[in-house]
């Protein structure tokens, strides 16, 4: 009776195993999330953590002055959300919010402010 001789996996089998169950389980919760997302109604504070950086990506600039946010205007906490920097208004958020979804509105760039590439940006980061 003639045995036949079965060889290990090789080295890059095993390598291709071991990240293929966490890649699959990232991809299933990026799905998720993504089917998730906040479109329409929103706090102030994701508004303009998103508004920020679609400003940014769209402008170039962070200044946000001469623009209207009605929405903003007679709220007592406005100060929290604008801020005065070398006689500019800015969006006071915290840097690192705004600057990680700045390649989702570059790739995205879209025309008007939308909340989906952040919120994307959020299921990613999230996953």
């Amino acid at each position: 009776m003639a045995t036949t001789q079965v060889s290990p996996p090789t080295t890059q089998r095993k390598s291709r195993r071991t990240w293929l169950a966490p890649l699959v389980l990232f991809v299933c919760a990026v799905a998720v999330y993504a089917l998730t997302i906040v479109r329409t109604h929103y706090s102030a504070d994701i508004w303009t953590a998103n508004f920020a950086s679609w400003h940014l990506a769209t402008t170039g600039n962070p200044w946000v002055v001469g623009i209207p946010f009605p929405v903003f205007d007679h709220n007592p906490l406005r100060g929290e959300w604008f801020l005065q920097a070398n006689g500019h208004t800015v969006i006071g958020r915290a840097p690192g919010v705004i600057a990680v979804q700045l390649p989702a509105y570059l790739i995205a760039s879209p025309a008007r402010m939308s909340l989906v590439p952040g919120a994307l940006t959020a299921a990613v980061l999230t996953a």
